[in-house]
């Protein structure tokens, strides 16, 4: 690896891609994103899109960086006008922009919109000269109300990530490297918590060409890198890859509570423990299980699955995954905090096992 200030011309260069949806993703999108799209679908982005991400990039390519691209995911056939992309330095310390570009076309009619070099295929919607874009420790940044010529992307006087023009919107980042130390200054302006995504791990450019992508595309959602991983490249299309087997706990308040599984092996059991714990009363214990806390008679008696559903022993469906909804109305006293706890273990066969867990922080609900 080189450092920042002894790097090759090779070392200093990237590029970028264009949107697609295609309907078999269709179905594995949240219905709020179907709607947005169903709505969007004949409107220009001149407002701000309610879902849009950066999907993939290949930084590092064999030889001299040719082939670099950023691939954008979004609502299909939707204008970009108004999004620019900010690429950021990451080993000065101040860590300032150098590039930027302003979105100018529209995402394909599954939802993609590449960059990058000219010798990207397909070709780009917005291209850059070759070995442009850095391999790391980089970043990033989508913006919305920034446009190019708000930042400063030379010199000394290159805009710092920490001070964005006045009314620039972070709608999505990335910080990723080529075994790279983690680029500190970067990830606590873009993405606080999130760690530094690695194209480069263990030498693997040296035996073929591998980008970083979201896995499945589009997952979880922006400013959330938990998905990525190495694969081979696919500039503007969906990404060829294997989900890792996880487990993810959402709520949109008051409602449900989906508990989702991705990355089982098809039609494999899968064994799962789930709690949930009320913070009022003072004292109350889990939902799921014994609870001594709270006096016969309370909503709690009167809990049940949806029927037909068993949430501890289930078996994944065609594509590795498996929902669980848990209605939560009535459990608890009208105002009160949930915490969620859930446990997936899979059987593979012969005592080998595969386990993901996850804990959410309390959630406020009021009925």
């Amino acid at each position: 690896m080189f450092s920042r200030f002894h790097r090759s011309a090779e070392a200093r260069r990237k590029p970028a891609a264009y949107p697609v949806w295609s309907q078999h993703h269709v179905e594995e999108r949240p219905l709020w994103r179907l709607l947005a799209a169903a709505c969007l679908l004949c409107t220009l982005a001149t407002a701000q899109l309610p879902f849009i991400t950066i999907n993939e990039i290949n930084c590092d390519t064999p030889g001299t960086d040719m082939l670099e691209f950023i691939e954008i995911y979004t609502i299909p056939s939707q204008s970009l006008v108004g999004y620019t992309v900010v690429w950021f330095n990451g080993s000065t310390g101040v860590d300032r922009a150098y590039f930027a570009m302003d979105l100018t076309g529209t995402s394909d009619v599954n939802g993609f919109y590449l960059m990058g070099n000219t010798g990207v295929t397909p070709v780009p919607s917005q291209t850059w000269a070759n070995n442009i874009l850095q391999n790391g420790q980089d970043g990033i940044g989508l913006y919305w109300n920034a446009p190019a010529a708000s930042w400063t992307t030379a010199g000394a006087g290159a805009t710092p990530v920490a001070t964005p023009p006045v009314g620039a919107v972070l709608t999505d980042a990335l910080v990723y490297g080529t075994d790279d130390p983690a680029a500190a200054v970067l990830l606590a302006n873009l993405l606080p918590g999130s760690p530094q995504i690695n194209e480069g791990a263990n030498g693997t450019q040296t035996a073929g060409d591998l980008s970083i992508g979201r896995c499945l595309d589009g997952t979880p959602n922006a400013l959330d890198v938990s998905t990525f991983q190495q694969m081979p490249p696919t500039p503007g299309t969906f990404n060829t890859c294997v989900p890792a087997f996880r487990i993810s706990i959402t709520q949109t308040c008051p409602g449900p509570i989906t508990i989702s599984v991705v990355g089982a092996q098809p039609f494999h059991d899968l064994y799962n423990l789930i709690a949930l714990t009320c913070s009022s009363p003072t004292g109350s214990g889990p939902l799921f299980g014994i609870n001594a806390d709270l006096a016969a008679g309370s909503p709690l008696t009167a809990f049940t699955y949806p029927a037909g559903t068993d949430p501890f022993h289930v078996v994944a469906d065609a594509a590795g995954a498996y929902t669980l909804v848990v209605p939560t109305s009535g459990l608890c006293p009208s105002t009160f905090q949930i915490s969620v706890e859930a446990v997936c273990v899979e059987a593979l066969g012969l005592g080998f096992t595969r386990v993901t867990s996850q804990t959410t922080g309390c959630v406020l609900l009021n009925f």
